[in-house]
Parts: C-alpha cells; sequence; structure tokens
C-alpha cells in the first residue's frame, strides 16, 4: 500500500472508529459485536481495505440516520439501504384510483327494546394523485392513505357502535404523464360503464339506458325536464351545429383513446360526424352555451379545463 492509500486508509478507519463509538449503544448485541469485530481487525494497517472501509463508513453512515428507540440490527440497515435508493430515483405523478371496503355495526331497538346489531358491508371510492418512484411505491402510499382516511372517519350516527376495515383495494394506477399527450377537450365521450369512477366528480350511470350513449342520456335524461325543447333529435341537432363550427374554425387532430375505441377518424370527409362516435367536451361545452347552462369540464388530474358559467343556476359537472 502506498503512502497516499496509507493516509486515506487511515482516515476511513478513524472516521469509522468514531461513527462506530457514537452509535454502538444503540446497535443490538449481535450487529454490535459484528461492527466491533470489524474495527478491532482494521486498527491493524496492514489489514486496511479501502472500498472495505468505504463500505464500513457508509453502513454505520446509515446506522446513525435511523431515528428509533429499540436496538438497531441489520434489518434496519437494509431498509435503511432501500431507503437512500428510493431517495436517488425520480418523483413521478401518478393517478391512482381504488378505495376502501368497511363494516358497519349498528346498535338498534325492535319493538320489545331489545338490543340487537345490524351489520352493514360499506364501500368508499377514492381517487388521489400520488408522487412515487414506482407503480409498487404509489401504491403502498395510497394504501396508506386509505388506513389513515378510515381512521379519521367519523362516525355520523349515534346507532353505530363500530366500524371495521374489511380491505383496501385499488382499481388503476397510471401516470399522469401519460395523458399529456392527449387534448382532452376533443376526446370523444361514449360510455361510462365501462371505464374508472372518479370519486370527486359526481356521476350516476343508472341514467345511461343505450349502449355508447352516455353523454346523451345523462344529459336529456337531467335537463330535458328543465328545457321543454330538448330531445335526442333536438340534442343531435346541436351537436352537428357546433361540431361544424369547430371544424372551420381549426383542423383537430383527434386524441384516440380507449374511450375511442371503434371510432374512424380517417375519413376524408372532416364533416362527417355521427352520434356513435361520442360528444368531445368542447362540444358538450358549447351545447352548455347555447342553452345557457352552467359547464366544468375536470381532467383526471382534477383541473377544470373548459368552463362556462350561466346567467342561472343549472349547473354540468
Amino acid at each position: 500500500m502506498n503512502k497516499i492509500n496509507k493516509l486515506n486508509s487511515k482516515k476511513l478507519f478513524d472516521d469509522a472508529k468514531t461513527l462506530f463509538n457514537n452509535i454502538k449503544d444503540r446497535l443490538h448485541p449481535k450487529t454490535k459485536n459484528k461492527y466491533n469485530d470489524l474495527i478491532i481487525y482494521n486498527s491493524t494497517a496492514s489489514n486496511r481495505n479501502l472500498n472495505s472501509l468505504k463500505k464500513l463508513n457508509r453502513e454505520l453512515s446509515l446506522f446513525k440516520d435511523i431515528n428509533q428507540t429499540k436496538k438497531l440490527t441489520n434489518k434496519n440497515l437494509v431498509e435503511k439501504k432501500k431507503e437512500s435508493v428510493i431517495d436517488k430515483l425520480p418523483i413521478i405523478e401518478y393517478f391512482v384510483t381504488g378505495g376502501i371496503n368497511k363494516v358497519l355495526t349498528y346498535l338498534n331497538l325492535n319493538k320489545k327494546k331489545i338490543k340487537r346489531a345490524n351489520i352493514v358491508h360499506a364501500k368508499v371510492d377514492k381517487t388521489e394523485i400520488i408522487k412515487a418512484t414506482s407503480k409498487s411505491h404509489a401504491e403502498k402510499l395510497f394504501k396508506a392513505e386509505m388506513v389513515l382516511m378510515h381512521q379519521a372517519m367519523i362516525i355520523d350516527s349515534d346507532k353505530v357502535i363500530n366500524q371495521n376495515l374489511v380491505n383496501i383495494f385499488i382499481d388503476d394506477i397510471t401516470p399522469i404523464d401519460s395523458y399529456s399527450g392527449f387534448n382532452t377537450e376533443d376526446m370523444f365521450m361514449r360510455d361510462v360503464k365501462n371505464h374508472k369512477s372518479y370519486s370527486f366528480i359526481p356521476a350516476d350511470d343508472k341514467l345511461c339506458k343505450n349502449e355508447n350513449m352516455c353523454v346523451p342520456d345523462q344529459f336529456i335524461a337531467t335537463y330535458g325536464p328543465l328545457i321543454k325543447k330538448l330531445n335526442y333529435a333536438y340534442f343531435i341537432s346541436l351537436c352537428e351545429r357546433v361540431y361544424k363550427q369547430i371544424h372551420h374554425k381549426l383542423d383537430i387532430v383527434h386524441a384516440k383513446d380507449s374511450l375511442d375505441k371503434g371510432i374512424n377518424y380517417d375519413s376524408d370527409d372532416t364533416e362527417q360526424w355521427d352520434i356513435s362516435d361520442g360528444v368531445t367536451p368542447k362540444m358538450l361545452m358549447m351545447i352548455c352555451e347555447i342553452l345557457d347552462i352552467s359547464h366544468y369540464a375536470y381532467d383526471i388530474t382534477k383541473q377544470c379545463f373548459l368552463k362556462y358559467i350561466s346567467k342561472i343556476d343549472i349547473i354540468l359537472l
């Protein structure tokens, strides 16, 4: 070993010895003995190896950074190493849909005033934007949030005597940047039943009576009773009208998505549109402008990307 390496190895050994003396009382006896033996071995200059000493310093430094009251073991070291690797990975935003299933126990009194418990199963849907280093990491963080959400839930009835978390479920985990290439306002909407529900926007798929006719079904069922002339024929005529207005102003390149499955965008006639194609958010907003219905369009990241405010109080989400 040359003179420079000897100096470096001595410094590394001194650093390791200092670290060990600072944390040895926090180590589990077996772990303490292991590192004590390494310090004794490296106290002889001829036994020192630069790479081994660097590794020894790294491990002792990780032990130093672990904050817990229990005696530290090699298992803690492995976990800390994983954390240090995760800290160096890029953070990705994931859109996670899922929720919890729980059981509520109610206490009722029958006619004879005898107490008995009724058990009710409940499902709570949730959508979250999770910052994580991977899908598995996002799943872990989402599940932790669901546990906290369950623990923070306030029982809103004096008859509920208990609520137990049954399980946490995840429907979908998707990186948000995978949606960045889509022109959201020009994506055709056709079907809600076969796609994930998002808990931050209320929806009632019971209004969807016809296959791939989600938009007209929901729109007409909701606002038909309030607008006398609003029926399927009038709604389709409005769609045709605004579709032509959009295509006269600009040449739209449609973003193909799973929602648009089965739609042919390759036609040479850009003015052709059929209700089976679906309705875009921009078309729906223009229809709401004509009918003077407030309209707010949100993407899956909970950002409002289209808005029209009515002079009256009818609101469309």
